[in-house]
């Protein structure tokens, strides 16, 4: 058996046992070579249980192990306290980590419990790991703001601690920091908080948090302190607030930028034009939750397509709902943008801003997309938007297809668009992903088209019947065919669109990964 370069290992306890239910002895010998290991614990989990896995023995096998993710669960569960701090030989493996990942998949992050109930060995824990440069808190939270109260339980200070303390532990190391539990932040005279929140991070250049209103002045503070910063990703609960706003437009160094918020409030146009000045921005994300699309944001889209500076490769705009009768997108927003340099263009569940005449300036000027998305823009998307069909008098043709390079195409509710739209448009060497569910219009004419027409397609979602009789045909007929499953649809849009995901990796040479859920469609099929 070859060495295993990264394991997942997923326990489950059915009831109480004395030993347990699976030796692992015989696959230590195999983990020498193991850099990525995660180890998860089910929800299901019996508290009453003794079935220990041996995650001291693990880590000690695990010699050359450079990324660890832990269930926050497992660890809840597991008295490791006496084991860890014992053996030389994990303390070995936990100097060399370069990133840790704390997950907590069933609910909000249990910093309550983190990282064990031995206080002893939390302390331990966190002075070994010595060389962290990506740290990441990892879980569920709910999207309602009043499912938490106003100020932190007192009770989790004591215990958010110990992650506080290891964040500022390895703060002169860490490059990259994502906390997502938003009271983690809260407001109070917590001295490990404040501590953290004044501090300089030398090496610092990504964050990632999830906050609400009541934290902003100590991520401002924290923010205010980090002179490398160049991706910022923040999430707020509740309204955005503009002093958190103006503080990010004032770094001129930045890269990255993904908001998602439930509203801006009354932000200034003004504030907006400050995107003009972030002449390094490469990626610009803005995301507004659904339940929370005010008026009040129908100048927002046209403001950031506007001024956005030309050094902009990638825009994904979702949820900013505008007002139809006074705003829709057009050519004169998009003109600043540097044809060569635009490789992703994502507007989905932004209403009817999207027509005919801006499909048509895409598809004309950014001939270097790589990623097309245009989603549940009503009905001023037709066929004429994608393929020029019929040709308008003293007008040059034009298709979608002059995009050769597409790989990733969703029009998702894509107005009114039929097959036509399909089997004279959808015709790329390099597409392997292509969503055109909720297109009521679409057959399975439009199916067997894009299936013969693009040879690297290997994610087809719709919602139409399957167009093959059986599985054998479609088998027979596509070789390459792995996975063919159908699925039964809930009436809801898939939502695979999140400024969270990476569609594709910066040379293109890797294939697109994808994570969509079940709803909003019927049936996926997923070629190799």
């Amino acid at each position: 058996m070859e060495k295993w370069k990264n394991v997942h290992i997923k326990c489950f306890a059915w009831c109480p046992q004395s030993e347990p239910l699976i030796d692992l002895t015989w696959m230590y010998s195999h983990l020498s070579d193991v850099e990525e290991l995660y180890i998860s614990a089910d929800i299901n989990f019996n508290d009453g249980s003794d079935f220990l896995p041996p995650l001291h023995k693990v880590l000690e096998a695990v010699k050359s192990l450079k990324t660890l993710s832990l269930d926050q669960r497992f660890l809840t569960r597991t008295n490791v306290g006496v084991q860890m701090s014992s053996s030389r030989a994990v303390e070995d493996t936990l100097r060399n980590l370069t990133e840790l990942e704390l997950i907590a998949s069933h609910c909000r992050p249990t910093f309550a419990g983190f990282p064990g109930n031995s206080g002893k060995w939390v302390d331990h824990f966190a002075q070994t790991l010595k060389n962290v440069i990506v740290l990441r808190t990892d879980g569920v939270v709910p999207e309602d703001i009043s499912r938490f109260a106003v100020e932190v339980d007192e009770e989790l200070h004591p215990k958010i601690q110990n992650l506080l303390g290891l964040i500022e532990g390895n703060h002169s190391r860490l490059m990259s920091l994502q906390l997502n539990d938003m009271q983690l932040w809260s407001t109070s005279s917590n001295s490990c908080l404040q501590s953290l929140t004044r501090k300089v991070f030398p090496l610092l250049n990504s964050v990632k948090i999830r906050m609400s209103q009541i934290e902003t002045q100590n991520i401002l503070s924290f923010l205010s302190q980090q002179p490398l910063l160049r991706d910022i990703d923040v999430t707020v609960f509740d309204q955005f607030p503009v002093e958190l706003l103006n503080v990010i437009m004032g770094r001129k160094e930045l890269r990255r930028l993904s908001i998602k918020t439930k509203t801006f409030g009354n932000i200034s146009s003004t504030t907006w034009e400050r995107l003009s000045e972030l002449n390094n921005l490469e990626v610009f994300l803005v995301h507004l939750v659904p339940t929370y699309r005010f008026a009040t944001n129908s100048e927002l889209l046209p403001s950031c397509l506007v001024h956005l500076p030309q050094s902009v490769t990638k825009i994904n705009l979702k949820g900013v709902y505008t007002d139809p009768s006074r705003t829709i997108i057009t050519s004169e927003m998009l003109s600043n943008l540097i044809p060569a340099h635009l490789t992703e263009l994502c507007i989905s569940k932004c209403g009817p801003c999207v027509n005919d005449d801006v499909l048509e300036f895409i598809c004309r000027t950014f001939r270097f997309l790589r990623v097309l998305n245009i989603s549940d823009t009503g009905n001023g998307c037709t066929d004429y938007g994608f393929i020029g069909r019929p040709l308008k008098c003293n007008s040059t043709p034009f298709s979608i297809t002059d995009l050769r390079g597409l790989r990733h195409l969703t029009l998702r509710s894509c107005g009114v668009i039929t097959d036509e739209a399909l089997i004279h448009g959808i015709k790329f060497v390099e597409l392997c992903y292509l969503d055109i569910s909720n297109n009521a219009r679409i057959t399975q004419k439009g199916w067997r088209a894009v299936l013969v027409q693009n040879p690297s397609l290997e994610v087809l979602k719709t919602s139409t019947l399957e167009p093959f009789e059986s599985k054998k045909e479609l088998i027979k007929l596509f070789p390459r065919l792995k996975e063919h499953l159908k699925i039964v649809s809930d009436g809801v849009d898939s939502d695979d669109d999140a400024s969270e995901i990476d569609y594709i990796d910066d040379d293109y040479n890797d294939p697109v990964e994808v994570f969509y859920d079940s709803e909003g469609y019927d049936f996926f099929a997923t070629l190799r």
